[in-house]
């Protein structure tokens, strides 16, 4: 089964283009070198949200990765840290799922602030995430509920693509002690799923009578909470190169919903009922959990 995904491949080299040619000015403020990291994890990452009532409209997300085999989505994750110095870090990240092309992104940059003791400090991280989550079988709210149609032309197997993009702000916590390192924080993610256009046609068998359900899904920003753990375990500590293990978590929170505007066409397209229709908003949470190895120069 083929899941459309955005390339974010040239925005990447992009933006190492662009830490690479700003390091040098960088690292001369600072008297450590430059230190940069090159990971590879493997994550399993679960998207969640109660199944709601079947009501007079369709709630979109009450198909999300519906009838799935596993609620964990397998992804690599390949990324790229630059540190110009103590303060401050630099890192790109991009996932890829069984479809071997890269769908999710993170960029982020992040400064420590202050100390909290002898090996703890405080700072604050902001940056931009993307990532998928699919719908699946939406139609069969149609196949259940409009009986004597052919309630749904297209045969092929029905998905859609969500894509949520976001903006994060969070305040961390950072503790180093000898070839290891703990960072964990909490703060707060903006995000809204991308719209999407559906098209649902219908007919009578064995009679003239047409029907046409056309949604076209609404901008809905929507505030959660993001925490996120991550520790990193050096086993050298060599100049020049140097290999080490990670291990990472990541928790989404927030109350979710797809609104749309649903246009119904009966026989012709001059009879037409339009309504915007807005599901209750419903917890809705992202989990990834994710382990690998990171190399250090």
């Amino acid at each position: 089964m083929n899941r459309p995904v955005l390339n974010y491949s040239p925005a990447f080299l992009i933006l190492l283009l662009w830490i690479a040619g700003s390091a040098p000015n960088a690292s001369a403020q600072s008297a450590r070198g430059e230190q940069m990291e090159i990971h590879l994890h493997f994550a399993c990452r679960e998207t969640h949200r109660n199944m709601q009532p079947q009501r007079d409209n369709i709630d979109f997300l009450n198909y999300l990765n519906y009838k799935a085999d596993t609620g964990c989505t397998g992804v690599v994750r390949l990324g790229f840290t630059l540190s110009p110095s103590e303060k401050w870090t630099f890192m790109a990240d991009l996932g890829m799922m069984s479809d071997m092309r890269f769908s999710q992104m993170n960029i982020s940059a992040s400064r420590i602030i202050g100390k909290a003791g002898n090996s703890t400090a405080w700072g604050l991280s902001a940056g931009i995430s993307a990532y998928p989550v699919y719908l699946n079988e939406f139609n069969e709210y149609h196949l259940i509920r409009d009986t004597g149609l052919m309630a749904d032309m297209n045969a092929n197997y029905r998905q859609q693509i969500l894509y949520d993009p976001g903006l994060e702000l969070m305040p961390f916590l950072n503790y180093k002690k000898s070839k290891f390192s703990l960072n964990a924080g909490t703060g707060l993610r903006i995000s809204t799923f991308l719209p999407f256009n559906l098209l649902i046609m219908q007919k009578k068998e064995g009679g003239n009578f047409r029907r046409e359900i056309r949604y076209e899904t609404l901008f809905k920003p929507a505030l959660s909470s993001i925490s996120a753990l991550h520790a990193t375990l050096m086993l050298t500590d060599k100049p020049g190169l140097s290999v080490g293990l990670q291990a990472s978590a990541q928790l989404l929170f927030g109350m979710r919903t797809i609104p749309y505007k649903r246009s119904i066409l009966t026989w012709t397209a001059d009879n037409r009922v339009t309504d915007e229709i807005k599901p209750d908003s419903k917890p809705f949470t992202v989990t990834e959990v994710s382990g690998g190895i990171v190399f250090r120069f």
